[in-house]
Order: structure tokens, then C-alpha cells, then sequence
């Protein structure tokens, strides 16, 4: 299981180094190497490189334990630090708030998602929740 979130590559470092801490700071267990990758930027609303250059930092763990808080605490952790965006399609996703909050293309793409779905016909419980339908 993997959580992932793109730093400004300028912190891109000092946030590794701060992940770290937080493992050890809250003795969580972390099983599985850290991914650190790089990529520039794009114009992709919803994108973690949107606009800017990023560092993506993937936190893992192989071994699911109920009710593990390590994944939304290091999503918020290096979100409220270093600006990072949350990987959509892991564990501990943007909601509504941090998407407003983190993301500058959302507006945008709710515009898009108004558009093309003005009903919600396509939407999920998440979905709906993201887009407040």
C-alpha cells in the first residue's frame, strides 16, 4: 500500500529528510523502500505537477494494519510544510477542502466536470463528495 505526494522539487530534499523524522518520531512501520521521483511541469488541472516542477516522495507499507493513521499523517504532514499535492489514485486522496486548498487547477476542473457531467450521472460516492454534488 502506498500513499504519494509531490513536493515543490526545490524542498524536495529538506522533505525527504523531514519524512524521515516523521517515521521515527511516531514509530511508524515502514516496511518497503521510500519511491522519491522526479517530473516537470505540466498544465493538467488535477495534476501534482501542475505548473511547477515536483518531487513525488511515495510512502509504503506492505502489511495492512486497520486503522494505521501513517498515510493520511504523511499526506497532511508534508502538505501543511511544503505545499504537496496528494497522489489521487493512493491511499489517503485529496477531499474537497485539500483539493481547493492544494490544488490550483480544481476550480477549473470542476468547471470541465460541470460540462461534461452536469448531473453527476457519472459520479461515486467520492466523486460527489469531492465535486459537492
Amino acid at each position: 500500500q502506498e500513499a504519494e505526494v509531490a513536493v515543490p522539487i526545490a524542498s524536495g530534499r529538506k522533505a525527504v529528510e523531514e519524512y524521515g523524522a516523521l517515521v521515527r518520531q511516531h514509530g511508524m512501520h515502514v516496511n518497503v523502500p521510500t519511491e522519491i521521483r522526479f517530473s516537470g511541469a505540466d498544465d493538467v488541472f488535477l495534476s501534482p505537477g501542475y505548473k511547477e516542477d515536483v518531487c513525488y516522495i511515495g510512502g509504503y507499507n506492505a502489511i495492512y494494519m486497520e486503522g494505521d493513521t501513517f498515510y493520511e499523517l504523511f499526506c497532511s504532514d508534508l502538505e501543511s510544510r511544503y505545499g504537496a499535492r496528494r497522489h489521487w489514485g493512493k491511499m489517503a486522496p485529496p477531499n474537497r477542502a485539500i483539493a481547493l486548498r492544494t490544488f490550483p487547477g480544481f476550480p477549473q476542473f470542476e468547471e470541465v466536470r460541470r460540462e461534461f457531467d452536469p448531473d453527476g450521472v457519472f459520479a461515486n460516492a467520492y466523486i460527489r463528495e469531492l465535486f459537492a454534488l
